[in-house]
């Protein structure tokens, strides 16, 4: 049979109320695109159980080489997680304080972790303390180099540049100091879930900063110590987003259909 090929078959049942046979039709287009239709949005939601945004604060000491995460010292540091949205709304308590729940951190190195080539760090962000999700882990795949020239220290207000050549680190001044910003990718990993690819953007404002003293303390074998915040989106792969439209639109025809 074609697929779209309308076959009907008669239906006969015994109307309990008078004692006589009745007649329907049922009609398997109906039933095929029906049921494909829950099937597309079935798979896509199977697929795609974590989308949305979420929130991390931390302090961390930059280097030239490195990214020590507070506390320092021990391969790894602590973030404070925020409630976000999407699948991460629902990890964590609306009545708690927030910023009540965290997540480890490990620490990142050039040149075990070098940047703009694809590398694999296992559970770069793991033990969420939220109740039942301390199995959620985020792998990181790639560091993303700065796309801004190269800093040469008399960059004006609102020109961004790289630290240096290669570098993650995107600096901005500002009318009270400078803005340091950089982005990474992976996955993020719970049961049942597998695997969705996200990003994630992380921001610090050293005020009272400057591009050229900032060159300076790193190039002289100096640190820096500040406070960041992050936002990790996470990004449904487009197959499922596609499956996902595709069911619902054959679901939407499908109603249209039954009322025409």
């Amino acid at each position: 049979m074609a697929v779209g090929t309308a076959l009907s078959l008669r239906l006969y049942s015994l109307d309990s109320g008078f004692g006589h046979i009745t007649e329907g039709t049922l009609n398997y287009r109906k039933l095929y695109f029906g049921g494909l239709a829950m099937a597309l949005c079935l798979a896509s939601s199977a697929n795609a159980a974590i989308f949305g945004t979420m929130n991390i604060t931390g302090s961390v000491v930059v280097d030239a080489t490195n990214i020590d995460w507070v506390p320092t010292g021990a391969g790894g540091g602590v973030s404070t997680v925020f409630p976000g949205t999407g699948f991460f709304s629902g990890i964590f308590n609306p009545a708690a304080p927030p910023g009540d729940y965290s997540a480890t951190v490990k620490d990142l190195n050039i040149v075990s972790q070098p940047v703009g080539v694809p590398i694999f760090l296992d559970s770069f962000l793991s033990g969420f303390t939220a109740p039942g999700y301390g199995s959620l882990t985020f792998d990181l795949t790639y560091i993303n180099p700065s796309t801004a020239p190269v800093c040469t220290g008399a960059e004006g207000v609102n020109t961004p540049c790289a630290a240096v050549a290669g570098s993650p680190f995107t600096l901005t001044n500002t009318n009270t100091g400078v803005t340091v910003n950089f982005g990474l990718a992976g996955f993020f990993q719970f049961p049942g879930e597998g695997d969705t690819f996200a990003t994630g953007s992380y921001t610090t404002q050293l005020n009272g900063a400057s591009i050229a003293g900032i060159l300076q303390t790193l190039g002289t074998g100096g640190n820096i110590r500040t406070s960041y915040s992050a936002e990790f989106t996470a990004v449904p792969e487009p197959g499922t987003t596609a499956l996902m439209a595709a069911g619902l639109g054959l679901m939407a025809a499908y109603a249209r259909r039954r009322r025409a």
